[in-house]
Formats: structure tokens, sequence, C-alpha cells
């Protein structure tokens, strides 16, 4: 790799031995990139089954979309978009938040298995503060 390639507030003496070294390392880098894809396009098949059983029950469970759509702000200010699938109600992130206590039953009755699963990591015992008190 050539320095006229490195920003000119990197091509210092010691940034520049470490692009040499990844400029050395690139037949390994594109190797490892075809194998990270070639393996997520595997689990990506091994794993849609599950995913449409879920899309299946979301969308029989309740109106409205499948998936909850988001832009979000990342690194260096870029906007991205993510799509998760959705497990509240249509548009509770338009209706603000409410407040709640520690016995509210969750917004999906049929995800109540999960929430009660996950409701020991929000107990003031499961803290690492409160032990030492």
């Amino acid at each position: 790799m050539t320095e006229g390639k490195l920003p000119e507030e990197m091509n210092t003496p010691e940034v520049r031995p470490w692009v040499e070294r990844l400029g050395r390392q690139r037949g390994r880098l594109v190797r490892k990139r075809i194998f990270d894809i070639g393996a997520s396009l595997i689990i990506l098949l091994i794993t849609s089954p599950f995913l449409l059983l879920l899309a299946l029950a979301i969308k029989l469970d309740s109106p409205g979309p499948v998936f909850y759509r988001q832009v979000r702000v990342g690194r260096y200010g870029k906007d991205f978009r993510i799509f998760k699938f959705r497990t509240m109600v249509q548009d509770a992130d338009k209706k603000g938040l409410s407040l709640t206590t520690g016995h509210d039953p969750p917004a999906l009755p049929e995800w109540a298995a999960l929430s009660a699963s996950s409701a020991w990591m929000n107990s003031p015992s499961s803290s690492m503060s409160s032990k030492g008190k």
C-alpha cells in the first residue's frame, strides 16, 4: 500500500508499518471475507424456516407489520436502517414511554414466557452493585 492512499493525518511513522502489514495480508483478508459471506448464507438457509414461522406467528397474533423498521444514527453520524421482528404493539414508539410496574402483563400475551425468563435481569438483587451493600 502506498503512502498516497493514507489521509495526511495518518501518514506518520507510527501508522505506516501497520498499513504496510495490512497490504501484505490482502489475500488472506479477501479469503476471510469470502468465508464470512459463505458461512452467513449457509446459516441463513438453515435458520430461514424458523424465521418464516416466527414471521407467520407475529402476523397471525396481531394486526400490523411483521417487521419493526427504524432509522438510527451510526458511526460518524451516518444514518442506517434496522429491521427487527415486531414484539410490541404497532406504533409503540409513537405512543411514547409508559410507566410500568414490575407486574405489568406483556403487550403480547404469547410472549409472556420470554418476558418472565428475562425479568431476573431487571431485578435489583441481580445487579452487581447491590451485592456489596
